[in-house]
């Protein structure tokens, strides 16, 4: 048994079952579309950090895992959100950063 899957082909048979109505809300009814349209955005955003990183991001099976794999397990993701929330902040800084340069400009 293989107990490691690459992240974005399994979130991309995750979108592709929410898309057919395989994968259903815990209420029985389809997911709607703009959730759908949320996880393609997440996915994107998921390649493009994995290229800009140079990194495969992978989901590794933690059944029979001794606590040395759930160990390990727990610190490649805590370095994976560490890395990817310094990403977002880093944006975030530049879009302001931006904003404040074109309204010093529009001032001059």
């Amino acid at each position: 048994m293989k107990n490691e899957f690459e992240l974005i082909q399994v979130f991309k048979q995750f979108i592709s079952d929410s898309e057919t109505g395989k994968r259903l809300k815990k209420d029985g009814s389809k997911i709607r579309k703009g959730t759908i349209d949320q996880y393609k955005v997440v996915l994107g955003e998921t390649i493009r950090f994995q290229e800009k990183e140079g990194i495969r991001l992978r989901i590794f099976s933690l059944i029979r895992s001794n606590k040395r794999v759930l160990k390990s397990e727990r610190l490649y993701w805590n370095r994976f959100y560490k890395n990817i929330q310094l990403i977002f902040i880093l944006q975030v800084v530049l879009i302001i950063m931006s904003d404040f340069i074109l309204k010093s400009l529009k001032l001059f």
